[in-house]
C-alpha cells in the first residue's frame, strides 16, 4: 500500500464539516437534536428538524438582541440589560407570540402552554367508572 499511485487514484482526505456550518448557523445542529432525543419528545424525528429548530431559534435570538441593542442605544446604555430584552420581547408582537410574556400560571385558569396556542382536543382527565358492588354479587360474583 505504500507504492505510488496515479493522482486520479488517490482518494481526497475530507474535512469534517459539522452540520451547522453546512446549514449556514452559527446555533449547533449536533447538540440541538441531542437534546431532542433526550427529551423523548417524540419517538422519531427527520434529519432536518435539528436543523429547522436550530434557524428558529438562532432567528429568534438575532431578533431580540437586535431590538434589544437599539433599545439600550436608546436609552444611551452600551450594555444590554435583562429589562432591554424584555421590552424587545414585548414590544415585538411576533416575539411576543412565540415567547410568550404573559404568566405562565394564574389562579383562575389551569396551567397552559404559554405562547396562548389552544390544542384543537381539550384534554379530559379520565374519571373511573363507579361500581357498584351490590349488582356485582348479585351477576355472580367478583369479576377479575
Amino acid at each position: 500500500y505504500g507504492s505510488k499511485q496515479h493522482p486520479s487514484m488517490r482518494r481526497e482526505v475530507k474535512t469534517k464539516k459539522s452540520r451547522s456550518s453546512r446549514a449556514g448557523l452559527l446555533f449547533p445542529v449536533s447538540r440541538i437534536e441531542r437534546q431532542l432525543r433526550r427529551g423523548q419528545f417524540a419517538e422519531r424525528f427527520g434529519a432536518c428538524a435539528p436543523v429547522y429548530l436550530a434557524a428558529v431559534l438562532q432567528w429568534a435570538t438575532h431578533k431580540t438582541v437586535d431590538m434589544a441593542g437599539k433599545i439600550s442605544k436608546k436609552s444611551n446604555q452600551q450594555c444590554i440589560s435583562p429589562q432591554h430584552l424584555q421590552m424587545s420581547v414585548k414590544s415585538s408582537s411576533i416575539l411576543k407570540h412565540l415567547l410568550g410574556s404573559r404568566p405562565k400560571y394564574r389562579a383562575a385558569e389551569p396551567p397552559g402552554p404559554s405562547c396562548g396556542f389552544v390544542f384543537p382536543v381539550q384534554m379530559v382527565p379520565v374519571q373511573e367508572p363507579k361500581h357498584d358492588y351490590r349488582e356485582r354479587e348479585k351477576e355472580g360474583g367478583r369479576e377479575f
